[in-house]
């Protein structure tokens, strides 16, 4: 029925006393550049960019926002949840949802492949780097999640097939 476009990386709202709000992050801040403790660089062309991997990094994030124009650092520290994952305190915009159609499906499918591939080769790289290794699972795991997409229909279920599928061509692809 309907394609989630990314939404646009800019902080749309910061939590009150959160991490980010600390740190001198406001409502509006482009974020150019994400710089981990570890060295790693990411240039966000969405906010899903950001998310992805700063909900499972535990050292401290140097966010480079764009602010009136004038180019800003700031140092973050995200906070552990219930479930393990690192949360800075920011919102992202609310994004566009397209209506699919037999005409566009091939198309947003394509870019939602894309996507999908560019995050699994940035997750790799981490993974080389020693990053998120405490995130993998194993055949246990796939069945647990395999088990939580079916519970919600078939289109998720179809979703993780196709990822499901991706991954694996992408690890018969390397040496």
């Amino acid at each position: 029925g309907g394609y989630v476009k990314d939404a646009p990386p800019v902080v749309a709202s910061v939590v009150e006393q959160g991490p980010a709000d600390v740190a001198g992050l406001q409502a509006g801040d482009v974020i150019k550049k994400v710089v981990f403790e570890d060295g790693t660089v990411i240039k966000p062309q969405s906010f899903t960019d950001i998310s992805l991997f700063t909900q499972m990094y535990d050292g401290k994030i140097t966010y480079t926002v764009s602010r009136n124009g004038e180019m800003l650092d700031f140092v973050v520290q995200g906070q552990p949840n219930e479930n393990g994952l690192y949360l800075v305190g920011i919102g992202s915009p609310t994004p566009e949802i397209v209506k699919i159609t037999p005409f566009n499906a091939g198309i947003y499918s394509f870019d939602y492949m894309v996507d999908m591939t560019r995050n699994i080769f940035k997750s790799l790289t981490r993974l080389v780097q020693g990053n998120g290794l405490d995130q993998l699972s194993g055949p246990v795991g796939i069945y647990e999640v395999t088990s939580q997409q079916a519970s919600k229909g078939l289109p998720d279920l179809l979703i993780l097939v196709a990822m499901l599928s991706l991954n694996v061509g992408i690890f018969n692809l390397l040496p």
